[in-house]
């Protein structure tokens, strides 16, 4: 009780939250400062592979399968299914052709239920952690050869890969939101 008074005169108090408020906007010019530097510094393919890496680490239990090996398995004989894990306005704004919709949050044992387990799947997004944390649910489902497109479809798209939008070639991915469009040339950001 004693507590909740203490934490009530201190959410009511004018100088707090002007203090709280500065703390927050110091924190978010240094964040965006950092964000700024670390492009100049790195470039946009470095700053893609270092978000890569961090991706594959966070998600060591994915096979992560570099770009131009995917491509390659693509071109092959009895390619994979690759599955787009964004929102269906970044699908729609350009993906890689043959790549399936699939809802991020959505359940792979019932939308993926009239594939064989065995079926080798690749799943993307903008820069690859959507994707592996649906890899992550494919194979606790059972899937057994799926991996994520690691870099996602930035890297993709930075590569000079084919993307397509309304069936027609595009070299625009969608941006997915401000601090992620740094990734992208301004020449490859699609319109929402």
């Amino acid at each position: 009780m004693r507590l909740a008074r203490t934490l009530k005169s201190y959410s009511s108090s004018p100088a707090l939250l002007d203090g709280m408020r500065r703390r927050r906007l110091f924190w978010l010019g240094a964040t965006f400062s950092l964000i700024v530097l670390v492009v100049f510094a790195l470039g946009r393919s470095g700053l893609r592979h270092l978000l890569a890496e961090g991706v594959q680490l966070r998600f060591d239990t994915v096979q992560h399968l570099p770009v131009d090996r995917a491509a390659t398995a693509r071109a092959g004989v009895g390619p994979p299914l690759f599955l787009d894990v964004r929102s269906r306005a970044e699908y729609l704004a350009g993906h890689i052709r043959g790549a399936q919709w699939i809802e991020p949050t959505t359940n792979p044992s019932t939308a993926l239920s009239e594939l064989p387990k065995n079926r080798p799947i690749v799943a993307y997004c903008s820069v690859g952690w959507r994707s592996s944390r649906l890899a992550e649910r494919l194979q606790a489902a059972g899937f057994s050869q799926v991996a994520n497109l690691k870099g996602g479809l930035f890297e993709w798209a930075a590569r000079g890969y084919e993307v397509v939008r309304e069936g027609q070639l595009t070299d625009r991915v969608h941006p997915y939101g401000w601090p992620w469009s740094l990734l992208l040339a301004d020449t490859q950001r699609a319109p929402p």
